[in-house]
């Protein structure tokens, strides 16, 4: 197998005016290729200005799409001391122009070189798609010395990368006291990032017209006829130690599609340790909707989905996670 592997130089410590520290250097290719290391005999990977969305650069990968195996481009951060607790958040910026299968994931490892993460997915990327901006929350565990951030391209044609940060944010970060954000997607879907499977299969937007308050709800519409793989947003939280939660949520669904409504509790290792899983059946108007988790003392996060089985639309509203 042709391998892809690029390694960069990183550095802690790397600030803005106003922002928290980004613990990877050159992610926005300002330095071009300055500290990236590149094998590869099938992917060309370039810094080019042409489409750039932030500052003068952008990386642009291109692979032929009749080759099929994977090659992999990843970058190593270390976390200092002072960062082995709350989150990390990754984000960055993508385009794609016909690309057949790239994944994107983030690895947490202790000294050992152990992975604590099992959650490890960033969005999955397919087609053709404008500059589109993704972001997802990883606990860091106490034993938590570094990270990487993996690129695993399968199949072409063309992927930009731009904007590849990975920023610590202490405790609950900007999380509201009922361990959501944007509940009530009065700021749109911010917060929220969509699940890899809805690409292709389903839409995500904020309704201003059906809504059960405030300005708007979340929709989730699908054409798909099956009912998996489930397609809509997450959102992962701290638990803060809490051992009882329970999910309250405003529901309605119609034309044959059913709302799906997912909490998911990962250990510091990110092994999942607890579940829970509800259903709404279509609806007339929005209904209340409740989901009960119990918790080990050693569970670290909780994953909220709201998610879409089948065709046609569902919306969520006023969506608290609290102390049960």
């Amino acid at each position: 197998m042709r391998t892809l592997l690029i390694v960069i130089a990183l550095f802690a410590g790397q600030t803005r005016a106003g922002e928290t520290d980004n613990l990877l250097a050159n992610g926005g290719f300002e330095d071009k290729l300055q500290g990236w290391t590149v094998q590869a005999r099938v992917a060309t990977y370039t810094a080019t200005k042409k489409g750039k969305v932030k500052g003068k650069w952008c990386l642009h990968a291109r692979k032929p799409r009749a080759f099929s195996h994977g090659e992999a481009l990843f970058a190593d951060f270390e976390i200092p001391r002072s960062r082995r607790n709350g989150h990390v958040v990754v984000s960055l910026r993508a385009k794609g122009k016909k690309l057949g299968n790239a994944w994107l994931r983030c690895y947490l490892y202790d000294a050992a070189g152990q992975t604590l993460n099992r959650d490890v997915d960033l969005p999955q990327l397919r087609g053709t798609f404008k500059w589109t901006r993704h972001e997802k929350r990883f606990a860091v565990p106490k034993s938590a010395v570094r990270g990487r951030v993996l690129l695993n391209l399968y199949m072409g044609e063309e992927l930009w990368l731009d904007d590849i940060r990975v920023v610590h944010k202490p405790g609950a970060g900007e999380q509201t006291s009922s361990g959501i954000r944007n509940g009530g997607f009065e700021e749109k879907l911010k917060g929220w990032i969509t699940l890899p499977s809805t690409a292709g299969r389903a839409r995500a937007s904020v309704d201003r017209t059906v809504k059960n308050a405030g300005k708007g709800a979340l929709r989730l519409r699908r054409r798909h006829q099956r009912l998996f793989p489930q397609a809509g947003v997450s959102q992962s939280t701290p638990t803060g130690g809490v051992t009882k939660l329970v999910l309250r949520y405003q529901v309605r669904a119609s034309d044959g599609a059913r709302a799906v409504v997912t909490l998911l509790a990962f250990g510091g290792r990110g092994d999942l340790v607890a579940s829970a899983h509800r259903e709404t059946s279509p609806s007339v108007g929005f209904v209340q909707g409740e989901l009960p988790l119990t918790l080990p003392a050693w569970a670290e996060t909780v994953t909220v989905s709201l998610e879409i089985a089948g065709s046609g639309s569902v919306w969520f509203d006023d969506v608290t996670l609290e102390e049960k």
